[in-house]
């Protein structure tokens, strides 16, 4: 818990992802600080991608084309260790640009947040992407995709911090912490994801890629009208 003159932790803020809801506060007497609170911040945000498996299945999906090009309106196989880490940061910074923006914005309630209509957004954000992955429908536009749903994404986020109902100054440095947290767990997700994406270099790819786009449309379209209810 932060104050104005000198911080000190008085308990664990801790995030429900299965009912969404934030748990009575844990009081406990052991020392703290500033460093504590935001370490417990970016624990939360770690936590929290982790949880959230609709984020990592967008990334995922819009990842699984970073190492091909389109020809002939089809998708070709691994392009070359340059291009495919190209395309990957590209993606992934475009993204990471996105939510952090709409965090903060969402955070301090400058953007109107409708979470039923974002949690809807997020599914189809999955369907779109994953249809891409099937067959190209915006090639060589994934970053800027990446980019436009990374708001959507961030604005999810941002319900968490709103939720915890902070002062500024705790706000400011949750937020910091907060989306720290997610881009380690992103980094994390992604270095173990890419070395996967050189398989692209052999045809069964083309197989693999089908059958996880389309396991991701399955679900997408699940998770999409079970929100729209």
């Amino acid at each position: 818990m932060f104050g104005e003159d000198e911080a000190a932790t008085v308990g664990t803020i801790r995030y429900d992802f299965s009912t969404e809801r934030v748990p009575p506060l844990v009081v406990n007497t052991n020392d703290g600080g500033t460093f504590k609170g935001f370490y417990s911040m970016t624990a939360l945000g770690m936590r929290h991608i982790l949880g959230g498996l609709d984020h990592i299945l967008f990334l995922l999906t819009l990842l699984v084309v970073a190492p091909l090009a389109v020809k002939n309106g089809a998708w070709t196989l691994f392009q070359g260790f340059g291009y495919t880490l190209r395309r990957f940061l590209a993606v992934s910074f475009a993204f990471t640009i996105g939510h952090s923006a709409a965090l903060v914005f969402g955070a301090y309630d400058a953007l109107p947040v409708n979470q039923k209509f974002i949690e809807s957004a997020i599914a189809a954000s999955i369907l779109i992407t994953a249809l891409h992955a099937i067959r190209p429908i915006f090639s060589r536009r994934e970053a800027l995709v990446a980019l436009g749903f990374g708001i959507v994404h961030g604005l999810a986020f941002s319900e968490v911090l709103k939720s915890l109902q902070l002062a500024p100054l705790q706000k400011a440095i949750s937020i910091f912490g907060f989306n720290l947290g997610i881009e380690l767990m992103q980094i994390v997700i992604m270095a173990i994801a890419f070395p996967v994406l050189l398989v692209s270099r052999y045809r069964i790819y083309h197989s693999l890629r089908v059958i996880f786009a389309s396991i991701a449309v399955i679900t997408a379209c699940i998770w999409l009208i079970e929100r729209v209810k």
